[in-house]
């Protein structure tokens, strides 16, 4: 594949190189051995930058001299994806598209193979990096049980060689759920697993992006180590030993910096370099606890420590360009920042307001606001890796710290997930990559802080139907919150439309089908419903009367049609498809309930799927992918179905959000989001504000539909190991 000038073209993302012209992919230098038919996949998707393919474009692309099914496509997906090394909840090269296709998502660099890559410092700095290297930890510091109270008298960090010789100290107390874990083994009644067994206490607990946790050790003579293992607490090794008098230190989001201190120079002096320690440099100040930005190109950290001063302050420094700002400029005393994932904002401590409580802020220092207010003390906070909700240490709870969560969106009470006998300390970083669970440390098991996990979901989801053979895979409820219509896969891998009666619990077949992602609605009266079936090969809009009987095909066309969805008048019925010919793209269709004036909804071009009407009919949600560049992903979109040029964009985030449903009085929506790796519920105001993630379950949560008096959803998960369907309380 010549360039221009005539030489090849070669392709570059993370540690990777594809090679067009010599049909080959390499890692640091060594083949990756792959099929041709992955190759050619790999190649089209790379091509493609960041633009979304659907599924019949790869079909017809790669296998254009074969007639294939989908699930060639999808296994060669999932083929492509083992040998690029991603894992379930890290996908980091190629992104699915529900319902849709699939988008590489990491940073291409596209070079002459006559040209030299830059290096990883130079990628790092001009904000190219690709996130192929471990998330690090975002440690802060030390507890011990000896130190001297600082203006947060309740916040606590010891002296530790990593970067400050002093600094906040007292010791803060926890209590969690009862329970005798044993080293690796989840305690009774309990999500506490214990990783760590030794005689030497540890902090600064932190998870990386490849799944793993680095920690601080404090070995004999108390000297500090940095550590790295597994995340059930296996392979436990030092981490840092590429450079040279390396002591302890914290590494960059993408793992390609660390910023450390060593053991020949003095504790407060700070030092950065590459990973492997090129490229080292001394930095002219010294700092107090910090955070990396996630781009790696700078940090927040606290100055005047450690001094006896009554005010500190939160300064912000690049690296590219070596400049120091000064973001809080306020006497009070300012600690313990860090940045929100997308770095746009900083989460400190404060005593300001005459307490130490938990501050939220711009990234430019504008727009302060009190996130806790407490007479306790509140410390190391971090954000959740989608940015919605924040953990952090209090001592509200008769004086003992306890790890409590809180939304950053709106006006909730924090939600104490631990109880209170034990020490437990967590840190910035502490949040697993796809937000379900915690580690931090705590001398629950002896009088040595080590190594914990544990689960984060304070709303527990309740399983309330399982099938021994069967899957739920989509949930509908009537409007008067009696029945269910449910999705089900069969034993057999196809699909059957099924009525739950909730306070029997018995259900009825109402029809078989080819495919199990029914997508079932239910019509305003309650006597029918609209559901997606797969027909002679092909996915029509059918209805069905509940009783079983008077099935229709509305559609009647070649395109593949789906998620429909029932107008609150009972007189239209949305849908999406690709009928326009053009197989990169579907949008929203409207038609009367006999399947007659079939029009389009919007005229704008790109992804539109899984419509929603809110209850008083004056708004449409909808999953939406904008080519115009007012999105990127699938973001929640609303309409006035009267006017669809009123489209307005109501979340718009990093990763797919799809499926939204109304609560029954209009005022809040639930959907699908992929923001953490896998598919969790999400909720929102009506007009997008007060965002909050509801479950955080390594499994896939999806379809939610409220009850009708809008205390709960339910939704489909296979958290258990297969899909079932669940209800949690949103109240």
């Amino acid at each position: 594949m010549p360039s221009p000038d005539g030489s090849e073209i070669t392709y570059r993302f993370g540690d990777f190189e594809l090679l067009p012209h010599e049909r080959m992919l390499t890692r640091g230098g060594s083949r990756v051995p792959l099929t041709p038919r992955a190759l050619d996949l790999l190649l089209a998707l790379v091509k493609s930058e960041g633009r979304l393919l659907s599924k019949e474009t790869l079909l017809n692309t790669v296998w254009v001299d074969a007639a294939v099914e989908e699930g060639n496509l999808n296994r060669t997906i999932s083929a492509l994806r083992k040998a690029l090394g991603e894992t379930r909840n890290e996908l980091k090269y190629i992104e699915t598209v529900p319902k849709a296709g699939y988008r590489f998502v990491a940073v291409v660099e596209k070079r002459s193979s006559t040209k030299d890559f830059p290096d990883a410092l130079h990628l790092q700095e001009t904000g190219n990096s690709v996130e192929s290297t471990p998330r690090p930890e975002l440690s802060t510091g030390h507890t011990t049980r000896r130190g001297r109270r600082f203006a947060l008298g309740a916040i606590a960090m010891i002296a530790i060689a990593l970067l400050v010789s002093y600094v906040l100290v007292i010791y803060l107390t926890s209590r969690f759920t009862e329970g005798d874990a044993k080293f690796g083994v989840p305690a009774d009644r309990t999500s506490i697993v214990r990783l760590t067994n030794n005689g030497f206490d540890e902090d600064s607990a932190s998870w990386t992006s490849d799944d793993r946790i680095r920690f601080l050790r404090f070995s004999a003579m108390n000297k500090v180590e940095s550590m790295i293992m597994n995340a059930d607490g296996s392979d436990q090794r030092r981490a840092g030993v590429e450079i040279k008098d390396f002591l302890a230190g914290t590494w960059s989001p993408d793992g390609r910096r660390v910023l450390y201190s060593k053991e020949a120079a003095s504790s407060r002096t700070p030092f950065a370099a590459n990973a492997d320690g090129t490229n080292e440099q001394k930095l002219p100040f010294n700092i107090g606890p910090f955070d990396w930005s996630p781009d790696g190109t700078k940090i927040v950290y606290s100055s005047n420590f450690p001094t006896e001063s009554d005010s500190g302050e939160i300064v912000l420094y690049s690296f590219q360009t070596g400049e120091l700002t000064n973001l809080t400029n306020h006497p009070a005393f300012d600690a313990n920042p860090s940045f929100s994932p997308d770095g746009q904002q900083i989460i400190f401590n404060s005593d300001r307001d005459g307490n130490a409580e938990i501050y939220l802020m711009n990234v430019d220092g504008t727009g302060i606001r009190r996130l806790t207010n407490d007479p306790a003390k509140e410390a190391f906070q971090a954000f959740s890796p989608d940015g919605t909700q924040i953990v952090f240490n209090s001592n509200r709870d008769n004086e003992k710290v306890g790890v409590y969560l809180i939304n950053v969106n709106d006006d909730s009470q924090p939600v104490k997930l631990s109880d209170t006998k034990y020490n437990a300390e967590i840190r910035p970083g502490c949040w697993s990559p796809d937000g379900t669970k915690i580690v931090f440390t705590s001398d629950r098991d002896g009088d040595k802080f080590n190594v914990y996990s544990m689960t984060v979901e304070p709303a527990k989801a309740k399983e309330i139907m399982t099938d021994s053979g069967d899957e739920v895979r989509a949930v509908a409820i009537s409007q008067d919150g009696k029945y269910f219509a449910l999705g089900v896969k069969v034993a057999d891998g196809k699909g059957e439309l099924r009525i739950l009666d909730i306070a029997s619990g018995r259900t009825t077949t109402l029809t078989s089908a080819e495919n199990y992602d029914l997508m079932p609605n239910w019509s305003p009266d309650g006597k029918a419903i609209a559901f997606a079936m797969k027909s002679g090969g092909n996915t029509e809009i059918f209805t069905i009367k509940t009783d079983g009987t008077d099935l229709k095909n509305l559609t009647h066309d070649d395109a593949r049609d789906g998620g429909p969805a029932w107008s609150p008048d009972g007189s239209k019925i949305l849908f999406s498809s690709d009928r326009d010919g053009r197989s990169e793209a579907v949008h929203l269709f409207s038609m009367n309930t006999d399947g007659s004036d079939v029009a389009r909804f919007t005229t704008r071009w790109g992804y539109e799927m899984t419509p929603a009407w809110s209850p008083d009919g004056k708004t449409i949600a909808y999953a939406c992918d904008r080519r115009d560049g007012s999105s990127q992903v699938l973001d929640i979109f609303a309409a006035d179905p009267a006017d669809p040029g009123t489209e307005r964009v109501l979340t718009k985030r990093r990763f797919h959000d799809t499926n939204p449903s109304f609560s029954p009085d209009g005022s809040r929506i639930a959907f699908v989001s992929q923001s953490d790796g896998n598919f969790e519920i999400y909720l929102i105001n009506a007009d997008g504000s007060g965002l909050v993630r509801v479950t955080r379950d390594a499994g896939d949560d999806m379809t939610p539909v409220f009850s009708n008096d809008g205390a709960k959803i339910y939704f489909v998960s296979n958290r258990s190991g297969k899909f079932g369907l669940y209800e949690m309380n949103v109240q």
